[in-house]
């Protein structure tokens, strides 16, 4: 079962805080400072990916890291749920500054398309 690893929000440039839970609405998690924009939302990587590479969770300057689904399978339009909040996956996040090993392989960029709520670690993920 897919489920919700670690969640991590940036309240401003060059910050990135830990959490166990957050609150989403349409435009993304509503303390963070990408929250409102109209593509790119939120990062998520998967856990399999980090540890492939030998990263801990928050390197990649991820929002959100799922455990039991490969993010990268998972195609430009997409979905996924969380608790009740719909996200949709809008492109894949390409490594920077990698090597061509990693490329591709750094987690998708969504967006929250539906409902709102409070989402968090070992919530279960269900891919629509």
């Amino acid at each position: 079962m897919a489920k919700v690893k670690n969640l991590f929000v940036s309240p401003k440039k060059g910050e990135w805080n830990e959490v166990s839970s957050v609150e989403v609405e349409i435009g993304g998690f509503k303390t963070d400072k990408n929250f409102g924009a109209k593509n790119r939302q939120l990062l998520v990587t998967d856990l399999e990916i980090l540890t492939h590479y030998s990263k801990k969770p928050g390197f990649m300057n991820e929002n959100i890291v799922l455990e039991g689904v490969n993010i990268q399978d998972l195609p430009p339009g997409r979905k996924f749920k969380i608790g009740d909040v719909v996200f949709e996956v809008v492109e894949a996040r390409f490594c920077v500054g990698q090597s061509n090993e990693t490329e591709g392989k750094r987690g998708v960029f969504v967006n929250v398309i539906e409902n709102h709520g409070t989402i968090k670690v070992g919530d279960t993920v269900t891919v629509l």
